[in-house]
């Protein structure tokens, strides 16, 4: 079809165009004109009637309405059949699944098949039990790729909205571009598995994606008591957003977030009621969470993780080696931003050199919510912020350190300031090989390497200075660990002239970037002031008081008594 104007009805048993009963409906492409294609009982809008019976459908333009008979796909299979090869190239495509069929894929039990958008304006409503894109009723999404176009899909109750029908997962699903509306029906997710499903395989790499979990489903992920899959995104634009339990990606309400991998793009994920951002659903654990890079914002609800475990669940393993990520907590204020949720034990957490992550919880900014036990482990070689709340370091591990803080890492507060933050406490040990900003007041657990304390002597001037800790080493300049370098201090009738190890001006001179790797006592610096000549006064006033000699004898009694 080309062009004009079709309006196709099956009367009982066939698709409104394409197979009759029992009969194949061959090769279908529509390169223009307006179609309007209803079934009869049991055959699609577009495709097949009986199993078997479908062929393969391009469209390239033109504007269709498909819409499928009781249990048959708006375009795909008829009943109890897969999803034929499908490819969209353009046009303007509505397209409405009968009870227990997809929008656009399989009929009841059917599978999928392979729907290829490379193009148009697609609406796809899948009925009872079935994805807007993806498997029928019991049928697994199939291979979906999605290059380009609009997409709005939107499952039936129990059907995802790009994915699987009820009880089957979500089959492999590739986006590289194109702008996606995918909304999954009660107890789906949004793009992965219908009802008591995974998420089966999502892969995605440019384009932008929204993604709304039902209720119990995740926005990508897990349907309900569904387990995340595999879950890989290196670029483009993702919003998922969990239903009630749900995570924003990983498993629906009793699933775990199995296996993701973050290396790019801009990733908002949100879970709800007990959901936690990205990792498990409402009970259940983060397994494996990677991310190499992007920007991603992750936050739990309720008494889930931000990143990490759903209520009860726990924090599992999470490897983020660069990127930009932030992880909020639920509104309970019982789970940690990145770690457990309720009762949930902690996280393996490694920060790789080139990450930022910001961690914010309502139990503890990383580690176990509220009632868990077990810490593990967290390695910081990049920046790891804890800008308010709490950081408990429980002693989880014998003698060794719960926490160890790499040569290039830091520990800081917020960004406006990075000497305030969380409140770090508990009985766990943190080593530090890098730098911690945070002021001595937030600092309650055990701190093991790179802990000196800077006192000064003023040797007269006032005001005189507070003591002053760094954690650090390498990195231990007063500028690098947030302090800030103290004002002069005054002396009547001489002028300063620095901080020096040294009392009599012998040792290092210090300013605001010096590196200490002790704790260390600084002396305030004294010189007369500049007369005619103006040589004098640079110097220290022990060396000035000598070649002075007899001609500056009051002056040097003047010096001696200030000393007394």
């Amino acid at each position: 079809m080309d062009g004009g104007t079709v309006i196709a009805t099956a009367s009982l048993r066939g698709a409104g165009i394409g197979g009759g009963d029992n009969g194949s409906a061959g090769t279908i492409t529509i390169d223009g004109g307006s179609l309007i294609a209803s079934a009869g009982q049991n055959g699609a809008g577009i495709g097949g009637y009986t199993p078997g019976g479908y062929g393969f459908i391009t469209i390239n333009s033109g504007t269709v309405n498909a819409t499928g008979g009781q249990y048959a796909a708006g375009i795909g299979g008829g009943v109890a059949s897969g999803g034929p090869p499908i490819t969209i190239n353009g046009g303007t495509i509505t397209a409405t699944g009968g009870e227990n069929a997809a929008g656009i894929g399989g009929a009841t039990t059917g599978n999928g098949g392979t729907t290829t958008i490379n193009g148009g304006t697609i609406t796809a409503t899948g009925g009872l039990n079935g994805a807007g894109i993806g498997g029928g009723m019991a049928g697994a999404g199939g291979t979906i790729a999605i290059s380009a176009g609009d997409v709005t899909a939107t499952g039936g109750a129990y059907g995802a909205g790009i994915g699987g029908g009820q009880n089957a997962a979500g089959g492999s699903i590739t986006v590289t571009g194109g702008t996606i509306q995918a909304t999954g029906g009660s107890q789906a997710a949004g793009i992965g598995g219908g009802d008591e499903a995974a998420g089966g395989n999502f892969t995605m790499t440019g384009g932008t994606v929204i993604s709304d979990g039902a209720s119990d489903g995740a926005g990508i992920g897990g349907g309900d008591h569904g387990d995340s899959g595999v879950i890989v995104i290196s670029d483009g634009s993702v919003t998922a957003l969990g239903g009630l339990h749900g995570a924003g990606i990983g498993g629906g309400r009793g699933g775990d977030g199995t296996d993701t991998t973050i290396n790019g793009g801009t990733i908002l994920a949100r879970g709800d009621g007990q959901g936690s951002g990205i990792g498990g659903g409402e009970y259940n654990s983060n397994i494996l969470l990677s991310i190499t890079g992007g920007t991603v914002t992750a936050e739990g609800s309720g008494a889930a993780a931000g990143i990490g475990g759903g209520f009860n669940g726990d924090g599992g393993t999470v490897n983020i080696s660069g990127g930009t990520v932030s992880a909020t907590t639920g509104s309970l204020l019982v789970a940690a931003g990145i770690g457990g949720g309720q009762n949930g034990d902690g996280v393996i957490l490694s920060i790789g050199s080139s990450a930022v992550v910001t961690a914010t919880g309502g139990y503890t900014a990383v580690g176990t919510g509220d009632g868990g036990t077990d810490f593990h482990s967290t390695t910081v070689d990049g920046v790891l912020r804890v800008p308010s709340g709490d950081f408990i370091i429980p002693d989880s591990n014998g003698a060794g350190a719960e926490v160890t803080i790499g040569a290039t890492g830091q520990i800081t507060g917020g960004v406006a300031d990075i000497t305030i933050g969380a409140s770090i406490s508990g009985a766990g040990q943190i080593q530090n090989n890098g730098a911690i900003t945070l002021v001595e007041a937030y600092v309650g657990a055990t701190i093991l390497g790179h802990d000196y304390l800077i006192d000064f002597d003023a040797q007269g001037g006032t005001p005189a200075p507070a003591s002053v800790r760094l954690y650090a080493d390498r990195f231990s300049s007063f500028s690098w660990s947030g302090r800030t370098f103290p004002s002069d201090p005054a002396r009547t009738g001489f002028e300063f002239a620095g901080w020096n190890t040294a009392s009599n001006g012998s040792g290092s001179t210090v300013t605001a970037s010096y590196v200490f790797s002790s704790d260390d006592v600084l002396y305030a610096q004294w010189v007369l002031p500049a007369t005619g000549g103006g040589s004098l006064g640079a110097l220290p006033w022990a060396a000035a008081s000598i070649l002075l000699g007899a001609v500056g004898i009051e002056a040097r009694r003047r010096l001696e008594a200030e000393r007394a």
